[in-house]
């Protein structure tokens, strides 16, 4: 794995560097209590995870996988990001901002998120009269609403 950084819009990228990750980490059940609680993983570390369950802070409806913390540890508010990938190809992300910040939420960006919408019809809509509306005529010129229906 290889990072660059840029702080800042009127900065330039730094050159390509990956000498900075720990040496990479496999854990199957028995997790030493140190890396039990993704909120507390050192930075620049990889590991992966075979088995799960006794992970604290971990995404939900997620598959054992590799967590990858990113840290520069260069300023004194800095951050680091998690990005998780599972064993099925599933992707998540949080970031955490400053020595004392707590991390955001999971995001996760292939996934469908759907948007709130004012829209009465998801995948059609109607324009039209009182048929439109739900309102039905019958042969002796009587009507009937059914708005509850329309």
């Amino acid at each position: 794995m290889a990072n660059r950084i840029c702080w800042g819009p009127d900065s330039a990228y730094t050159d390509w560097q990956s000498g900075m990750w720990k040496y990479p980490l496999h854990f199957e059940q028995d997790i030493p209590e140190k890396y039990q609680d993704l909120d507390n993983l050192p930075q620049n570390q990889i590991i992966t995870y075979s088995f799960k369950d006794k992970v604290k802070n971990y995404p939900n409806n997620f598959k054992a996988g590799t967590v990858f913390t990113y840290g520069t540890g260069a300023w004194k508010n800095d951050g680091q990001v998690q990005i998780l990938v599972d064993s099925d190809a599933e992707m998540a992300y949080r970031v955490k901002w400053g020595p004392d910040g707590i991390y955001t939420n999971w995001n996760y960006p292939n996934r469908y998120q759907p948007r709130p919408s004012l829209a009465l019809f998801r995948s059609i809509g109607i324009i039209g009269d009182s048929y439109a509306s739900g309102e039905l005529a019958f042969d002796d010129n009587k009507y009937t609403d059914h708005y509850n229906m329309s």
